[in-house]
């Protein structure tokens, strides 16, 4: 199965951003937007994954949450990467809390890495992804105009199992 763990991300945020993707041109058509319920803020991608281990990752991930208070979370500022001038994926950035999602992340990682789980080989940047661009083409171009997609405390993160629809 395949598996990663997020950050859940509040119905009326979710339906804010679902209301900022509507807006978007409809010259996107190249762009996989996401679906409202299916934004998060991803903490770490386990990839494909056999059913006997979950439960090692579970205890790994109570065991990254130990000790941790809930936390102010804001969602600003859209981005894409590797730029907006050459978009693979849109997203929408973490302001405050980014340096606790930040740093629960990073207890994430060292908690999998002693069950075989490589740490990912670029930086982390906390975002939620609202959109991944299908057709690679220069002339997508999206300039956001919203600023603040709202704040909530982010009080648990999730399991989740994803399943890639053909």
């Amino acid at each position: 199965m395949r598996l990663f763990t997020g950050i859940p991300i509040p119905f009326d945020i979710r339906e804010d951003i679902a209301a900022f993707i509507a807006d978007a041109p409809a010259a996107m058509k190249g762009v996989k937007w996401v679906g409202k319920n299916n934004f998060h803020i991803t903490l770490k991608f386990f990839g494909e994954v056999e059913g006997d281990i979950v439960p090692s990752i579970i205890e790994g991930l109570l065991e990254s949450a130990a000790g941790k208070e809930p936390f102010l979370i804001s969602l600003s500022s859209v981005g894409a990467f590797p730029s907006l001038k050459y978009p693979r994926v849109y997203w929408i950035g973490v302001e405050k809390g980014s340096e606790m999602v930040k740093n629960l992340h990073d207890d994430i990682q060292r908690e999998m890495r002693k069950l075989g789980f490589a740490a990912e080989g670029r930086r982390f940047h906390p975002h939620c992804t609202i959109g991944r661009v299908r057709k690679f083409a220069r002339d997508i171009q999206f300039a956001p105009v919203k600023s603040s997609f709202g704040e909530f405390v982010a009080k648990n993160f999730c399991l989740y199992k994803s399943t890639i629809l053909k």
